[in-house]
């Protein structure tokens, strides 16, 4: 199964083979072969016992902190390794890793080359021949391509190995320069990005100059991007742009910048209305072997991010348009509601807007709170959706963005602490408005049909409802609706049904 078309495979494409597996595997096994030699040679005048020490290698990959790397060496090493023996003993290590990682078994074990399985090895082939390969006479890549070149993909868009690599997990490799442009254009959108960027601890700024007015932000400066577990370090000169409403870029280069205040200035008087080329082109004047990045080259983590940042921005902006506006807006309200017609379609994002603010507002409210903003909410959904509060067949469709509003993390998070915290009060000080409240929020979700889970609340109130010391000392007004709670959690109650 791991090395030969034996038949073997998930099943789910009957008229594909699994002819690629024998080649992928001899590539890796000589691969693997040439990664042995190098390490066996390289690490002579480096480690005692090359490989006792590769198989004592586990304990940095469970903690790579400077200290028990440097405490690794010393007791590994055949004398003391100065700055440069140590990375390289660490690369040649770690090369030794992605060269066991190259044969995880999932990777032969579906259907075709192009899978995220046997996609997953060969990163791991090319991380190993990133490290080593610079000891090598041979070129290493090549020499895999020349094997992945006959392993046929049963995919007609993708040919054969060869391309897969070429096309999948070369353009995966997270370089110093894709860490650091990671790091750069999130930057220039989060002001917390140092805590939240997934390259914090590698990308280390030196020296920077800021450029900033009401249409563009620019960052120009150094960083040394350090590798976690080897300690390998490389410095990057870098330029990053953000134009407001048009562009969000970063240039970075190998080369130092001789003169960075003169750059900087030149910048200043340029930056205003200038293309990206213009930019490009002033950059270029003053390093060599640019880079460009923009947010479509980033890690999906890393575009989520700058994108629900900027989204957040626009929320901020709109909602502050409705604040400004909220009188004339309520007058338009106060007409609907008097006349009763329906208002335009086109408005019914203001009133899913309207609506979100009020319910994050309704779902921070305390034990001894109540808020008649709860039949606010019903008003708000019915100019959207009229026929949801009415006896119309529920047939009719719920608009997607009105079944989803729960699905956000932030808002399905609060959801979820309110439910608890509300029945949590009710247990305790008998509040008619907390178990008011509970009963409005799932009375909302079961209106607009949203796919929510309720298990928490069931469960709490299970425990309630076979509490019969907690039942008997509730009034007759608490206990109708308590048992009210319980039919809308799908729970049989009555005057002596156990639930």
């Amino acid at each position: 199964r791991w090395r030969a078309d034996c038949g073997c495979s998930v099943g789910q494409n009957p008229k594909w083979n699994q002819v690629w597996r024998k080649p992928l595997r001899e590539g890796l096994d000589w691969l693997a072969t040439e990664l042995s030699a190098i390490f066996e040679n390289r690490s002579k005048t480096l480690l005692q016992d090359c490989w006792e020490t590769r198989d004592d290698y586990i304990q940095i990959i469970l903690d790579s902190s400077l200290d028990v790397r440097e405490r690794f060496l010393k007791d590994h090493g055949v004398r003391p390794l100065d700055d440069k023996e140590k990375i390289e003993a660490l690369q040649l290590l770690e090369s030794q890793r992605m060269a066991l990682f190259m044969f995880t078994s999932c990777g032969w074990f579906f259907d075709d080359i192009s899978g995220i399985e046997a996609t997953q090895v060969l990163r791991y082939a090319a991380r190993a021949i990133s490290l080593a390969g610079q000891w090598s006479e041979k070129d290493l890549e090549k020499g895999l391509m020349d094997y992945l070149l006959q392993a046929k993909s049963n995919d007609p868009s993708y040919e054969h190995g060869g391309k897969i690599y070429t096309m999948i997990v070369k353009t995966s490799e997270i370089s110093p320069s894709f860490a650091t442009a990671n790091y750069l254009l999130t930057s220039l959108i989060k002001s917390d990005q140092p805590e939240t960027c997934p390259f914090k601890n590698m990308v280390l700024p030196q020296e920077h100059r800021d450029i900033e007015d009401q249409e563009t932000r620019a960052s120009i400066g150094l960083v040394n991007v350090i590798e976690p577990r080897t300690g390998h370090e490389t410095r990057k000169t870098y330029m990053a742009v953000h134009q407001k409403g048009k562009d969000l870029y970063t240039f970075i280069s190998d080369t130092p910048m001789s003169d960075l205040d003169r750059f900087v200035e030149e910048v200043r008087s340029t930056l205003q209305g200038s293309s990206k080329k213009t930019m490009l082109t002033l950059f270029t004047q003053y390093v060599a072997n640019v880079r460009s990045f923009s947010v479509k080259d980033l890690i999906p983590d890393v575009r989520h991010c700058i994108i629900n940042e900027m989204a957040n921005a626009i929320d901020s902006i709109m909602n502050q348009s409705i604040q400004t506006n909220d009188r004339m807006i309520q007058a338009f309200i106060d007409i609907i509601q008097e006349t009763g017609d329906q208002p335009p379609l086109f408005l019914e994002s203001l009133f899913h807007r309207l609506f979100m603010g009020k319910l994050s507002t309704l779902l921070v409210l305390q034990q001894e709170e109540y808020s008649e903003e709860w039949d606010h909410l019903d008003y708000l959904i019915s100019l959207s959706i009229p026929f949801i509060l009415d006896n119309s067949p529920k047939e009719q469709k719920i608009p997607e963005g009105w079944r989803h509003i729960l699905k956000e993390p932030s808002i399905k998070e609060k959801a979820l602490t309110f439910l608890r915290f509300q029945m949590n009060s009710f247990s305790e000080s008998k509040n008619t408005y907390c178990i008011k409240n509970v009963i409005h929020l799932i009375s909302l979700i079961q209106k607009l049909n949203i796919e929510f889970d309720l298990w928490e609340s069931q469960n709490l109130f299970y425990d309630l409802y076979k509490n019969k010391t907690f039942t008997n000392t509730l009034n007759q007004e608490d206990l109708s609706l308590f048992k009210e709670l319980g039919e809308m959690l799908s729970f049989i109650v009555g005057e002596n049904e156990d639930a």
